[in-house]
């Protein structure tokens, strides 16, 4: 069945057969097939633990954007770190509750130092603002027979007889949106899975106000313990942290400075693991500032101006960015010669979510040079496809993405390279500070689903290589006149020399593939939404995934600043797609569908 809203010609999608409807987009009228999962439901659908929401049209995601009323009360979930699921939020408000606060918010943490960091970050930015805040913590444990106990001493060491130990942040209420930076951009907040798994040893006599879920109270952990020293969490992140040691010699004999698995550290998310990148390497030159060399992901440059001094911010990561780079660090080794402005050197291989590669052996030398360490993010590389960790001090991955694939659980790893000049000091502090956070339930769905990572990114490879060349087929980069396509950003033609020297080699040959990223970047903006709400696959702000996720970038990801990334490239006529394992055939027809969508949208707007 359709439902037309005007008499406008129809598209019907070849692919699916679906039943369709026609919306209205703010140039033209679009058809969308109906088997998209509803708007604000869990992506993959019906998943407890899923890590996105779905926005399966443009207008859904500016109504998201601007807090559109209905389009905030139809988000059910949303990527973790963006969107607090609903058992943290049931959580958080039975602590409030047990601890009477009135007027203030709360945030859940895993740890001590994870609520005091929110705490420092709170003060130290609202103080900036000019106007400081009041940040308290308090620790709330859950005992064996399912009661609240708070902590008379928060700065005590947690009981080790109580099985969840949970340490909140309390700030004033309005305050809100500041505490939710730090839970986005340093990833330290509790899961969902440990919120459910505290949620199920409450006591009904203990909630007796509170309306709680009956599923959230009936528990289905298989550890004997599961929050930070079960058993089965110990093996498991025993195999993660062996699979990506393994992983990272890409076939070649075992040697002296291989990664083994001391080198590897576990984290709840890429970007925690990022935060403790900056935070040791940081330490060495508290005055300093880093550098974000290339247009990075927007958690990882907000996260890099917010903490330290600040940052070198460098968005192309192009020869002449280098050159600039080179002469701001010698003028400062100049003036003060036992060391540089610059106490580490971040990176992405390659950028999310232009698909820029630095130039790492000139970045190496440079750093070598300078005695700076070098933080890689290989994320959208992925340990398959490229081979950079003799660039790298420090690699960091956010294995929510590909490594997983399924879209149920997040994590990240670091990895200090042994061969690195840094390794003994960067491997002293990290074991310093490294606290066990990763919840033992997450840390056993990442080591399920990441058994068979190699396979999956090899098909990965190929579909992305094959929807990307019929897209690159049909836009202005091949000289197609009036194309709806300006450009596709995909390694394959994006810097590719500087990926190919990091692309994964065995025996001589390439073996790594480009990835299962590729950017489109439209002419027009109603090319790009009719593309976006006619692209039959499933839409929300995540990737890596085993199935096909597209996202309206610089919209979401930028939405406060979005002249600003314009400038580097990142315009709102930007659609980023993360292809998956679909069949291939079917895949290609959805894409031509959605191009034709956009191409007749380009003429129309035109008239």
């Amino acid at each position: 069945m359709t439902t037309t809203i005007t008499q406008t010609p129809v598209l019907v999608c070849p692919a699916t057969n679906a039943p369709e409807i026609l919306i209205s987009s703010n140039a033209t009228n679009l058809v969308v097939p109906a088997n998209f999962a509803a708007r604000g439901s869990s992506i993959p659908p019906n998943v407890p633990h899923a890590i996105c929401g779905s926005l399966p049209t443009w207008k859904d995601t500016l109504g998201l954007m601007t807090r559109e009323p209905s389009m905030v009360e139809a988000m059910k979930n949303g990527y973790p770190r963006f969107f607090i699921h609903r058992s943290i939020l049931k959580l958080s408000e039975i602590c409030e509750q047990h601890l009477g606060v009135t007027g203030e918010g709360s945030l859940v943490f895993p740890s001590l130092n994870a609520a005091k960091l929110c705490q420092e970050f709170m003060i130290v930015q609202s103080t900036i603002k000019g106007s400081p805040l009041s940040v308290r913590l308090a620790q709330i444990s859950i005992t064996r027979d399912g009661y609240l106990i708070t902590a008379d001493n928060v700065s005590r060491t947690s009981s080790d007889s109580a099985p969840v130990n949970l340490h909140i942040t309390l700030y004033p209420a309005d305050a809100s949106p500041l505490a939710k930076d730090f839970w986005r951009e340093c990833g330290m907040g509790i899961s969902s899975r440990m919120a459910q798994y505290s949620l199920s040893l409450l006591s009904k006599k203990a909630i007796d106000a509170l309306d709680i879920e009956p599923n959230h109270l009936e528990t289905s952990w298989q550890v004997d313990d599961p929050c930070f020293n079960s058993a089965q969490g110990k093996i498991a992140k025993c195999a993660i942290r062996s699979r990506i040691s393994e992983l990272l010699r890409h076939g070649r004999p075992a040697t002296s400075t291989d990664v083994n698995l001391d080198d590897v550290f576990l984290y709840p998310t890429g970007m925690c693991a990022i935060w403790n990148a900056h935070n040791v390497t940081s330490k060495a030159r508290p005055t300093a500032k880093s550098v974000c060399f290339g247009f990075s992901h927007v958690s990882t440059i907000h996260l890099l101006k917010k903490n330290s001094p600040g940052c070198h911010f460098f968005a192309s990561g192009s020869s002449d960015d280098m050159d600039i780079l080179e002469s701001i660090i010698m003028e400062e080794l100049a003036a003060t010669p036992s060391h540089s402005g610059v106490f580490a050197l971040f990176t992405e291989i390659p950028s999310n979510p232009l698909l820029r590669s630095p130039d790492l052996p000139r970045l190496r030398a440079l750093a070598d040079k300078c005695n700076i360490p070098i933080v890689l993010d290989e994320t959208i590389g992925n340990f398959m496809n490229v081979d950079v960790l003799s660039y790298a001090d420090i690699l960091v991955t956010s294995l929510s993405k590909l490594f997983s694939g399924a879209g149920n659980v997040m994590g990240g790893s670091l990895v200090v390279n042994p061969a690195g000049r840094y390794y003994q000091t960067l491997k002293q502090q990290l074991h310093a500070s490294f606290q066990d956070t990763y919840f033992d339930e997450d840390a056993i769905c990442m080591e399920h689903n990441s058994r068979d990572f190699a396979s999956r990114a090899s098909v990965i490879d190929r579909n992305a290589e094959a929807v990307c060349e019929l897209i690159r087929s049909r836009s202005m980069m091949v000289g197609v006149p009036s194309s709806a396509i300006k450009e596709v950003h995909y390694p394959k033609w994006t810097m590719r020399e500087q990926y190919d020297h990091c692309r994964t080699k065995l025996n001589g040959e390439y073996v790594g593939g480009f990835g299962g990223l590729c950017s489109v970047i439209f002419t027009n903006a109603p090319a790009c939404r009719a593309f976006y709400d006619a692209l039959d696959f499933w839409k929300g702000p995540s990737l890596g995934t085993n199935f096909t996720l597209a996202m309206a970038y610089a919209l979401m990801s930028h939405y406060d600043e979005l002249e600003w990334a314009a400038k580097y490239g990142v315009t709102v006529n930007l659609v980023r797609i993360s292809v998956g394992m679909e069949g291939r055939d079917e895949m290609l027809q959805r894409v031509a569908f959605a191009l034709t969508a956009a191409e007749e949208a380009s003429d129309c707007s035109v008239l």
